[in-house]
């Protein structure tokens, strides 16, 4: 699934764009799209979608960077050093700093090779940065139809949805002198308890759900 999320990310800009008359454009955003989808390595969705964001913002940035500092080659090379130390650094903060210091440093050399037209290099920047946005919106919908570790979510829920039903309980055995804030509590009540068990049953199908995948396909004899 990620590598297929990868394909669309990268790939509809290439075979769209140069259709609607934007073939240069369609290069950069693509960059943009599948180096941004490299970043993704796994994690919760917090630590996945930062990652993404970072690299949609600084990678842009470096482009720019690059294509202003190739002149004269020594500060280049400085920058490229610091680039590449920061990039090895970056492994500190987990497995998706990787990746995430390597694309900046490819955007960086990217920069050195576009021309310097601050107008035109501030356009390559903004394609790139909308590429990595494209690839957010496509990680976006894949995480929706197929949620990633879908059963630790489903547990969460149920403990969540047993904590309201546990403090609408508390509420309403408070006493209060209003039979309409009564009676409305009485209301959340149901309603937490109806939510609880809506979080338990999905819970359930998807344990049920997660045992036949790994267990695959099996025969069952009939009893002689």
């Amino acid at each position: 699934m990620w590598a297929f999320r990868g394909t669309i990310a990268a790939g509809v800009p290439l075979l769209c764009l140069p259709a609607l008359g934007f073939g240069l454009a369609s290069h950069f955003v693509a960059i943009g799209a599948l180096n941004t989808s490299m970043v993704d390595v796994g994690g919760s969705y917090r630590s996945r979608l930062n990652g993404m964001v970072f690299n949609s913002v600084v990678s842009p940035l470096a482009l720019v960077l690059g294509s202003q500092a190739r002149e004269p080659w020594w500060l280049a090379t400085a920058m490229m050093f610091l680039i590449a130390v920061g990039s090895g650094l970056a492994r500190a903060s987990g497995p998706g700093g990787i990746p995430l210091g390597l694309m900046v440093g490819v955007a960086f050399l990217i920069g050195t090779n576009i021309p310097t037209d601050l107008p035109q290099t501030l356009e390559s920047a903004v394609l790139y940065s909308l590429g990595g946005l494209w690839t957010i919106l496509v990680a976006l919908v894949f995480w929706r139809m197929r949620p990633f570790k879908r059963l630790e979510q489903e547990v969460a829920i149920v403990w969540e949805s047993t904590a309201s039903l546990i403090a609408a309980m508390r509420a309403v055995e408070v006493s209060s002198t209003s039979v309409v804030r009564r009676r409305r509590r009485e209301r959340m009540l149901a309603k937490s308890h109806q939510a609880l068990r809506e979080a338990v049953e999905r819970a359930r199908g998807t344990l049920g759900m997660v045992r036949a995948e790994l267990s695959g396909p099996g025969r069952q004899l009939p009893n002689s």
